[in-house]
């Protein structure tokens, strides 16, 4: 038992030692956060990140540590480090500070856009959907005009603006893209782009967090607004808006809807949600706590999700001819047809499949691992 207690006061020393190194580590990230303030360089630089964990990686080899702690370890670190980098002052693209009107910035979103111009070096208006839109003086020296409001009001309250000078870009951060772009082109004749912030507003930092930029108009114009997402550390995909609508409807609409139904299905049958969480796998439990998440939300943000266009309404019709489809062979108990299709599926995720399934299971175990740790 002596031995047992020396080796365990052993490893409580070198827990220690791991607080005090990660301490200081957190000194460090935060004056490294200053620098790169002033030398204009993004929160996560992808090239850093991946120099970082290729050096530990062999360092764990030369150790023979485990390269799956070894990233799990690192990718925590680094997570936390962006995290304390985006508690200070962002890197502002922009030589001077532009002015930003954002029309819709007492919503969640839209704060959290204030906050994220602001702490650029940006000067920001915020205007609530309740304001007088249509007086000028809300505009006259606006750099960007930036639309932060519900989808069913976009276009009252698009109307509501007056005429804008030229040199001022016109955004949005609808959901969708190809009515809001189109109706922005109509209303104004400068420069115009659609946006699609692919997170929500309770991040801690939006490091490594998507935007989707939809082109509408002098794209050139609009580099800088850009650069400052990339600044903050988020990546940015530059899609039209056609095609980002039909994207969206696998990645929004058909995955909501999936959500949605499964909650019904739970609610109708009135399962006991204590005792399905406890047998669960861990996929299904996940699975269950995404469902639960989405249910904390308004109901007015997924149901707009789920009209906002005309791609969504295809996609979700052909998503309801599938579930018949399985739900008829299920009946038929059809068993050669449905491992037919099953294996029809497969073949065409295959060349996916590997890589999803490695993430999938880093998921799984990270989700594993918080909800032990909790209980």
């Amino acid at each position: 038992m002596n031995r047992i207690k020396e080796l365990r006061d052993a490893i409580d020393d070198c827990d220690s030692e791991l607080v005090s190194l990660i301490a200081k580590r957190q000194a460090l990230v935060s004056e490294l956060s200053r620098a790169k303030a002033e030398n204009r360089i993004p929160v996560q630089v992808s090239e850093r990140e991946a120099e970082i964990k290729n050096r530990l990686l062999d360092l764990a080899n030369q150790q023979s540590v485990s390269s799956s702690l070894i990233i799990d370890i690192v990718q925590r670190i680094m997570r936390d480090s962006y995290r304390l980098q985006s508690q200070t002052s962002f890197s502002r693209a922009t030589q001077n500070p532009m002015q930003i009107t954002i029309i819709g910035g007492l919503g969640q979103v839209g704060r959290l856009f204030v906050e994220l111009f602001e702490r650029s070096g940006h000067e920001v208006k915020v205007l609530d959907i309740d304001d007088d839109l249509s007086l000028p003086m809300h505009y006259r020296s606006a750099d960007l005009i930036l639309l932060s409001v519900p989808f069913e009001s976009f276009i009252s309250n698009l109307q509501k603006l007056p005429q804008l000078n030229q040199t001022t870009i016109l955004a949005d951060l609808s959901s969708s893209k190809s009515e809001p772009v189109n109706k922005m082109l109509e209303f104004h004749a400068g420069p115009v782009i659609g946006l699609h912030p692919m997170f929500g507003p309770t991040l801690e930092h939006v490091a490594q967090q998507l935007i989707i930029c939809s082109q509408g108009r002098h794209l050139d114009k609009c580099t800088w607004l850009i650069e400052q997402f990339r600044l903050w550390g988020c990546k940015v995909e530059l899609l039209p808006a056609v095609q980002h609508d039909e994207l969206m409807s696998y990645v929004q609409g058909a995955r909501h809807l999936s959500a949605i139904v499964l909650g019904d299905l739970i609610m109708q049958n009135q399962v006991d949600l204590s005792q399905l969480s406890r047998v669960s796998t861990p996929a299904f439990r996940l699975e269950l706590a995404l469902m639960a998440r989405l249910f904390t939300h308004h109901a007015e943000l997924y149901v707009d999700i789920l009209l906002s266009s005309t791609a969504h309404t295809e996609v979700l019709s052909q998503f309801s001819e599938c579930h018949a489809k399985w739900a008829h062979l299920l009946k038929a108990q059809d068993r050669q047809s449905m491992m037919n299709r099953f294996t029809e599926i497969a073949e065409f995720l295959y060349e996916f499949s590997p890589n999803l399934a490695s993430s999938s299971q880093q998921v799984l175990d990270s989700f594993l691992d918080s909800t032990k740790f909790s209980e």
